[in-house]
């Protein structure tokens, strides 16, 4: 696992190295950590070399944390960010890059272990596909992460992943929707599941995604719909200052 820290104060930095070190050899992850004291920086390895995590802190001198990650989400929009910070002030900025979470500075073992926690539960999501018959005699494997959504159109079934669109005619959104398992995915309509990481929000009975494209919501249980959706959004994302 390639792991990113991206901090510009050395203590804070070495007490985020420790604790994530401690935490791997605990739990047996092998661990590459990579180290950079701005943005830019970060920006620089990021051209050349793929993360699966990212910690970032948002007070920078230069380049903030906040626009450093928008630049990171032009190449890569699901990787997982850690925001660390003095302040709660930017908890909304950092929600609109998916944050995976928010984590107020002073740093404890308890808090990086609830984080670490949740990096090693979003990995193992990222980690998983499902396969899909695309052909004959022919199979795709898409991963969970890149799924924004799917739909029925025309007796196919569409996978909306990443930039392209896959089809298949040997599936059904029931059989899809079971191999999904769940959240993030929500099966909002007869026609469509939605991977909520993806969505900007809801409205009218629509989902907005963040790429632009509109996932209708069924009429009949509506109000369902909203409080998977809010309650997702509630559990996705951490912490502020709690102990």
């Amino acid at each position: 696992m390639n792991v990113a820290i991206c901090e510009d104060n050395a203590a804070d930095l070495e007490s985020i190295c420790g604790y994530i070190k401690n935490y791997c050899a605990r739990n047996c992850f092998l661990i590459d950590i990579c180290t950079y004291n701005s943005g830019n920086a970060l920006l620089n390895a990021f051209s050349s070399k793929k993360f699966d995590i990212i910690f970032m802190d948002i007070l920078m001198d230069g380049m903030s944390g906040i626009d450093t990650a928008r630049k990171i989400r032009e190449t890569d929009p699901s990787g997982i960010l850690i925001f660390i910070t003095t302040s709660k002030d930017y908890s909304l900025d950092a929600y609109s890059v998916d944050g995976t979470a928010y984590v107020v500075k002073p740093l404890d073992e308890k808090k990086m272990i609830r984080v670490l926690d949740k990096c090693r539960q979003e990995f193992m999501k990222s980690s998983r596909y499902i396969t899909v018959p695309v052909g004959r005699h022919e199979e795709m494997r898409i991963s969970f992460a890149g799924i924004r959504y799917v739909e029925v159109y025309n007796k196919e079934v569409l996978f909306h992943a990443d930039s392209k669109v896959i089809r298949t005619q040997r599936m059904t959104l029931d059989e899809v929707f079971l191999a999904l398992g769940g959240e993030p995915f929500l099966r909002c309509h007869r026609c469509y599941i939605v991977n909520m990481n993806y969505v900007d929000k809801l409205h009218n009975r629509v989902f907005l995604m963040k790429n632009g494209d509109s996932v209708m919501v069924r009429k009949n249980g509506y109000s369902q719909i909203q409080f998977a959706y809010s309650d997702f959004i509630s559990k996705r994302y951490f912490w502020g200052d709690s102990t």
